[in-house]
């Protein structure tokens, strides 16, 4: 209960979504699994996620919304100094 406690006390101070971490952490064995078996099925590593236009589509969009959050949250740490710059 301890280590829970701590891990709930950091993500509320990180501003971490509960529900998310939850899910992640039910979906994530299964998830890696089937990562697992594409990599050793296909013979072209990861570019198997691009291959087709679907899955490719879905992969540049998911990478983009990670983009995407990342400049957003450093947009949003960074202090306005009133320069105006």
């Amino acid at each position: 209960m301890l280590i829970f406690g701590v891990v709930g006390y950091f993500m509320r101070k990180l501003d971490i979504p509960i529900a998310a971490f939850i899910l992640s952490f039910i979906l994530a064995p299964m998830i890696e699994k089937t990562l697992i078996q594409s990599l050793s099925i296909s013979q072209t590593g990861g570019l198997i996620f691009f291959s087709r236009p679907i899955s490719g589509t879905i992969m540049v969009i998911a990478i983009l919304i990670f983009i995407f959050s990342i400049v957003m949250r450093f947009k949003k740490a960074k202090p306005d100094n009133g320069i105006g710059m």
